[in-house]
């Protein structure tokens, strides 16, 4: 028999995706989170802009204690989700970002699972995010080195704490996170999502999601 998901609530808000590039060791990761706005508008570039500069003035401390020394925080960019017709806004940082968590990182392919639910059951109410650059303090090989130890767990869930609350631009407009359906072909923009209520860590590592460029970064 074939699995008939619920489907999130329709949009009446604008949906906004912030994608955080990180270069490790050549290799160029990208960490993207859903935001929905909390009242309907029409999007505009600076807003997304303001978003951009209210979700890393949120998160971007507990996001390098989470990135070994190897990684770099060098570009950010957001989608809108909602609107084909407001521009992506690309964003390169000022200020390269050096993650703080300590020397050296497991092996590229190697990630660390954030799951996002929400208050919706089934497929269509749950999303994970990857990390990249996990540093090698955060396992503890004699132990299993396929599974996160206490130190990494904490890094991770200070980093959610920050992301699972509301975010306010300057405005001011008021943000909640999100979670968003991929669009149904033939259609381009997101028309359906859920607002995030729970965040956990999955203690077993899992695979990094990888950009190189020229391919399809």
């Amino acid at each position: 028999m074939p699995r008939h998901n619920v489907r999130q609530n329709t949009l009446i808000a604008p949906a906004v995706r912030i994608i955080q590039q990180v270069r490790v060791q050549g290799q160029l990761c990208e960490i993207a989170f859903d935001w929905i706005a909390r009242t309907a508008f029409t999007l505009t570039t600076s807003e997304m802009l303001s978003l951009i500069s209210a979700h890393n003035s949120n998160s971007d401390v507990e996001l390098l204690d989470c990135l070994s020394d190897q990684a770099v925080v060098e570009n950010q960019v957001a989608i809108s989700l909602t609107d084909a017709s407001v521009p992506t806004v690309n964003l390169p940082r000022s200020v390269l970002n050096v993650g703080t968590a300590g020397v050296h990182n497991l092996p590229l392919e190697m990630s660390a699972t954030l799951a996002k639910y929400t208050p919706l059951r089934g497929q269509h109410g749950r999303g994970r995010m990857s990390m990249p650059a996990v540093p090698v303090s955060f396992t503890t090989p004699a132990t299993d080195p396929n599974l996160l130890n206490a130190a990494g767990i904490t890094a991770y869930g200070a980093y959610i704490a920050k992301l699972v609350g509301t975010l306010t631009t300057a405005t001011p407009k008021v943000w909640d996170p999100a979670v968003t359906e991929r669009p149904v072909t033939p259609d381009i923009i997101t028309s359906r999502g859920g607002i995030i209520n729970l965040m956990i860590v999955r203690p077993v590592l899992g695979t990094a999601r990888r950009r190189k460029e020229g391919r399809g970064v």
